[in-house]
């Protein structure tokens, strides 16, 4: 039996890859810049509503109308309030008095910033 010399350096076995056109090279580079302006656009979408809701939570101001989360657990549910009074707390955030319900029924609640939201709003048409 005669001994098979094989000879497998790189310099030997060439992957021959094919060549790209100029057309394919950019179409190339355009995919990878457009998934990558997709990403960016994705996260200056989240920056810009974070601002939006940091701006709405800024206007309210006695007498808006928002809506709280109120209760724990099976219990917790949302409801629409009115804001009767805010407190600016030592470290920058708020907190506010609501009354929700109506008449006799109306009840009050001191919530945090994280547990309330303003609603949006549809301006009539006129």
């Amino acid at each position: 039996m005669t001994d098979a010399i094989q000879n497998n350096s790189p310099e030997t076995v060439a992957v021959s890859e094919p060549k790209l056109t100029q057309r394919e090279k950019l179409m190339l580079k355009y995919t990878k810049l457009a998934d990558k302006a997709a990403a960016l656009t994705t996260e200056i979408n989240a920056v810009v509503n974070e601002i939006s809701e940091i701006d709405k939570l800024d206007s309210i101001t006695v007498g808006t109308q928002v809506i709280v989360s109120i209760g724990k657990g099976e219990a917790a549910s949302e409801v629409v309030a009115v804001v009767v009074g805010v407190k600016d707390d030592e470290d920058g955030s708020k907190v506010y008095k609501v009354q929700y319900g109506t008449g006799f029924d109306a009840d009050i609640a001191v919530v945090k910033q994280g547990k309330i939201k303003v609603p949006n709003v549809v301006p009539a048409a006129e």
